[in-house]
């Protein structure tokens, strides 16, 4: 296979359901590295070719885009991925497919439709299994051959993408509300048990003092901040997690630019797709429209786990991270993260966040 760096057993057996629903006969796959180091670090994801025959006898390809588990054990410990890989399988099998039965009820036709097609996932190889390994794999619609990509992530989502966001981001809060409060009982069998709060990961010192140090250069101008970060990288001051308010809904925890894709014609966006759900949980909906205002959220914006605005050739690659460092530096950093986190902080302090 000329492509593949990447080997994926039982692959045939994941692909013939949805293959066979096309009327179409699995010949072959090739799969490489969808992503450069640095763009992602909760998962491995590929670019797959797969070789089909037709209903009339003809090969032809199907594209797609699989989501496969972090290559060492420290980044399954801080992305939780014996529970965040099963909650972004249940978004796309089992919350979309719900929501989107709920919108046809009360006629509304494809309710959720900025998510991109899932043709099948699984945990394991063992279909009696319910704990996540090394073959678990996520298989989902190639986007960017659909037209649709990903914004600059330094420049960010300018009014018009930003509008056609905002839609799809008030539908994904207020099905899952609607559909609560119409079913409450099929709420909490169907959805709410995906939607768990990722409290395992507390960051070992190592990673906990590059993080401050970088901070604190970002930060230099404000150095009652620094405790502010201290003390949110302290998992055990998260908030609560909030589950009787009326406005608590499905929460994406991670929607920023990388997460959106925006399909553009003639320079307009036409249509956008929310992507990577291993962070979604349940809380109040305010939660998403507040980014970077609170501790938690700040000192997300500041680290991410993965290097937001790092220079290409200093991202480091999945398998090289370990529990004492952060995939970034204080000298690995493009000045405009120093001027964004900057930016940032003086805001917040001007509203009183931090």
């Amino acid at each position: 296979m000329s492509l593949s760096v990447i080997h994926i057993r039982n692959f045939e057996q994941l692909v013939e359901p949805f293959l066979s629903k096309l009327d179409k006969t699995f010949l072959s796959f090739e799969c490489k590295n969808l992503l450069p180091p640095g763009e992602n670090y909760g998962s491995v994801m590929l670019q797959v070719e797969i070789k089909v025959l037709n209903r009339k006898n003809e090969e032809e390809i199907v594209h797609c885009v699989g989501k496969t588990v972090p290559p060492n054990n420290y980044l399954w410990e801080v992305f939780n991925t014996k529970v965040t890989f099963k909650s972004e399988i249940g978004m796309y099998q089992k919350i979309v497919p719900a929501l989107n039965q709920f919108g046809e009820e009360n006629g509304v036709h494809n309710l959720m439709d900025f998510f991109a097609e899932c043709f099948n996932a699984r945990i394991s190889l063992d279909a009696e299994s319910n704990c996540v390994d090394e073959d678990a794999l996520l298989l989902l619609q190639n986007l960017k051959v659909e037209g649709y990509d990903v914004m600059d992530r330094i420049q960010g989502l300018d009014l018009d993408c930003t509008k056609v966001l905002l839609k799809n981001m008030a539908v994904m809060h207020a099905a899952p509300i609607a559909y609560r409060l119409a079913k409450r009982e099929e709420f909490h069998k169907r959805i709410l048990p995906f939607l768990v709060r990722d409290t395992l990961f507390s960051p070992e010192e190592g990673f906990k003092r590059i993080v401050i140090k970088t901070a604190s250069k970002a930060c230099e101008q404000y150095p009652e901040c620094i405790a502010k970060i201290q003390d949110a990288l302290n998992i055990d001051n998260l908030p609560p997690l909030i589950c009787g308010d009326t406005f608590s809904t499905l929460i994406h925890n991670d929607l920023w630019t990388n997460n959106v894709m925006i399909k553009m014609i003639d320079g307009t966006p036409q249509k956008s797709i929310i992507v990577d759900f291993q962070g979604i949980e349940y809380d109040k909906l305010n939660q998403e429209c507040e980014l970077a205002t609170k501790e938690r959220e700040f000192v997300h914006l500041l680290i991410m786990f993965n290097p937001i605005l790092t220079l290409k050739d200093k991202a480091k690659n999945l398998a090289e991270l370990d529990g004492n460092e952060a995939p970034f530096d204080e000298n690995s950093l493009h000045k405009n993260y120093y001027e964004r986190v900057q930016f940032v902080v003086t805001d917040l302090l001007k509203r009183g966040w931090i």
